[in-house]
């Protein structure tokens, strides 16, 4: 075999090399039963946000009962969720996430806490006015604060000095609930 011919045969494979990429370069494929386990993952959490908002929803209904007659009269002006709900769900809900009682705890168990927000949703304060007996479940309360770093405020500064400045959360094994001052 001549140099020439060496060399052509060379320039050929670097040629089919650019026209027919290696077998590697595929695109990867998804296997259909990936695709229903990632479906059905999806689904599972949708369903878990809804039971949550459900839950959040009941709660707001059972700390101000006129949310639960306005939803029956949908077609007056006043809205349905106020501003300061709003953020007290949001709160509650981020809480919510952030706490979970120790397994002694029962369901009798209340810890109150009060907080300080600053206007960027920094807690400037936290402190438990009210034990609950437990020091772990008083812990894991305030320790729930401390997790969320940020809280959700409104812009309106207004609105945050009357409802979000002090406001008090009340810890129960059940349900957490925000008492606006």
């Amino acid at each position: 075999m001549s140099i020439l011919t060496k060399e052509l045969s060379g320039f050929a494979l670097i040629l089919l090399a650019l026209i027919v990429p290696p077998a590697f370069a595929t695109p990867p494929t998804i296997a259909t039963s990936e695709l229903y386990k990632n479906l059905e993952t999806m689904e599972s959490r949708a369903e878990e946000d809804l039971q949550r908002i459900r839950q959040m929803i009941q709660t707001l209904e059972s700390t101000h009962p006129h949310l639960a007659s306005s939803r029956l009269h949908s077609d007056t002006a006043r809205p349905l969720i106020t501003e300061p709900d709003k953020y007290s769900a949001l709160i509650l809900d981020k809480l919510d996430r952030a706490w979970s009682p120790p397994s002694s705890a029962s369901k009798d168990m209340n810890a109150g806490i009060l907080i300080s927000l600053l206007p960027t949703g920094e807690a400037a304060r936290i402190k438990l006015f009210k034990g609950s007996g437990s020091s772990d479940f008083d812990e894991r309360a305030v320790q729930a604060f401390h997790a969320l770093g940020r809280f959700p405020v409104p812009a309106d500064q207004r609105l945050f000095n009357s409802h979000f400045r002090n406001f008090e959360v009340d810890f129960n094994a059940a349900k957490l609930k925000i008492n606006r001052k």
